[in-house]
């Protein structure tokens, strides 16, 4: 089952979910049932640029064994309703897609049984209460003086959760500056630290 949104770069996907796998007997190793939610970015064709895949739960099967570089794999709790927000910058995270490309985003539930229709291994999902919505806008990320006119300044701007840096150089007379307009990328939840150096006379 599966449900097509309109792409929003700060987009926040909000459900309940529950999930639940289990087996008769300890299958062979190569035997798995799993429960888990997609994301799947398309463009305005339709076509798939990339997906996330977020594995709820499965029997005795390796994770590593399931995921490849392009899925990102969690593990829940079983038989149990829970909230859960997941973002769509953090999804993105895990992929390499142009955003000008994408379209929509398909929300797909999935289970799967590898001894299906033989009940050795069965995967159940329950969800609810599915919402989407934007987070709000970031303000600019940036500084300003006050009480004094630089004559030279300095700033070092670090995204700490990327590891991105950015240096910009204050021109004489300038009080402010920006670190987004200076090139560095921020996101939603992202930890940013602003080192400054500036001389001038006071006002």
């Amino acid at each position: 089952m599966y449900r097509d949104f309109e792409f929003e770069p700060t987009g926040l996907f909000s459900f309940d979910l529950k999930v639940s796998v289990s087996s008769q007997s300890p299958p062979a190793s190569n035997y798995y049932g799993a429960a888990w939610v997609s994301f799947s970015f398309l463009n305005s064709g339709g076509t798939q640029l990339g997906a996330v895949n977020y594995l709820a739960a499965t029997t005795n099967y390796p994770f590593t064994n399931w995921a490849s570089s392009t899925i990102s794999v969690n593990g829940i709790p079983e038989d149990a309703m829970e909230h859960y927000d997941l973002k769509v910058s953090d999804m993105l995270g895990q992929i390499t897609i142009d955003p000008s490309q994408i379209a929509a985003v398909r929300m797909q539930l999935n289970t799967y049984s590898s001894t299906w229709p033989y009940p050795f291994v069965s995967a159940e999902l329950w969800i609810d209460n599915v919402t989407t919505e934007t987070e709000p806008p970031l303000e600019n990320v940036g500084g300003s003086v006050a009480g004094m006119s630089p004559t030279t300044g300095k700033v070092t701007c670090r995204n700490m959760t990327t590891k991105k840096t950015v240096k910009i150089t204050i021109p004489a007379g300038v009080r402010s500056w920006d670190c987004e307009e200076a090139g560095l990328v921020v996101n939603p939840g992202d930890k940013i630290k602003q080192t400054i150096t500036v001389t001038g006379p006071a006002d």
